[in-house]
């Protein structure tokens, strides 16, 4: 298949691969919706910012800054079926009005197996429309906070050994125009520590512009997401409201990738449209999102 073929089936375009909420370990929550219907081994690195602020009685108390760095690799092991794998590494800081916490460290390693189940292509080989289905691990790597730990939600990682579930679509509209859907649900189990975070999905739906700039490719993209989080438990019961993590957010996203023949860079910026998290105690300010893909041609003949 040739490049310009290869770059009109690059219509996705999500945030980020790691598509956590603002508190940490509650998300988790699975997104691949970038190069799925490509067919490259890829390598990358990117960049997620998440700021919020905590309130007591409704005045802000203490300003979060969550930075998760990461290293990716996806392997396309057969024309429609790819492998990927993503190593983080987070920063948390936490800055209340007398003191500041922070975490740091190497988080959950994940790892998803993705699969092309339909796909239509006109004559010149530019996708119509395909659907893919997605299964992932998130495994208990990073440092998870202890039993007496207040700031749970800091750590890197969540002590849980957790299953991701990934639906993605993708429907071409005109030459230029197409729309992307994707949804996730991510399955938790219950650490060490007796600790459970709830059960979390996620949905997003994008408008994509693909524009041709010469020898590069242009992909702009809006839309919505939007998370719910089921309520955290502490040995099998019910954490109180307001300090359980349970809610939802409503974003809006903006952004816009521009590929070569041997890269991309992408970016990407959310903000809320409506949320409540731990009764209007947690609330997302902004978040955002830089990326480096480097792609590697698979030699076979296609």
């Amino acid at each position: 298949m040739k490049f310009r073929q290869h770059l009109n089936l690059m219509l996705l375009l999500s945030s980020s691969s790691f598509a956590c909420d603002l508190c940490g370990g509650v998300g988790a929550n699975a997104s691949i919706g970038l190069l799925a219907g490509t067919r490259f081994h890829t390598i990358g690195y990117q960049t997620n910012y998440r700021q919020f602020n905590s309130y007591i009685d409704h005045i802000a108390h203490a300003k979060g800054l969550q930075v998760t760095q990461e290293f990716s690799f996806r392997w396309q092991a057969l024309q429609r079926f790819q492998v990927y794998g993503y190593v983080p590494y987070v920063q948390n800081t936490y800055k209340e009005t007398f003191d500041s916490i922070s975490q740091k460290g190497w988080g959950d390693l994940r790892a998803f197996a993705n699969s092309i189940i339909f796909h239509r292509q006109d004559s010149s080989g530019r996708s119509l429309s395909y659907v893919s289905l997605g299964y992932g691990i998130k495994f208990s790597t990073g440092k998870f906070a202890p039993v007496s730990s207040a700031y749970t939600n800091l750590y890197p990682g969540t002590g849980s050994t957790d299953h991701l579930f990934l639906l993605n679509a993708f429907k071409r509209l005109y030459s230029q125009l197409g729309i992307q859907a994707e949804a996730s649900y991510s399955l938790k189990s219950t650490n060490s520590n007796g600790y459970k975070y709830g059960n979390s999905s996620q949905c997003s739906i994008l408008l994509i512009l693909n524009q041709q700039l010469g020898q590069y490719r242009l992909i702009a993209h809006s839309g919505l997401e939007g998370n719910l989080f089921a309520a955290s438990r502490q040995s099998g019961v019910l954490l109180a409201s307001g300090q359980n993590n349970a809610g939802y957010t409503l974003t809006s996203k903006l952004g816009c990738m521009l590929l070569t023949r041997h890269y991309l860079v992408a970016t990407s910026f959310q903000l809320p449209i409506a949320q409540d998290l731990n009764m209007g105690q947690t609330k997302l300010r902004w978040a955002a999102n830089l990326q480096f893909q480097f792609f590697i041609q698979k030699k076979s003949k296609q």
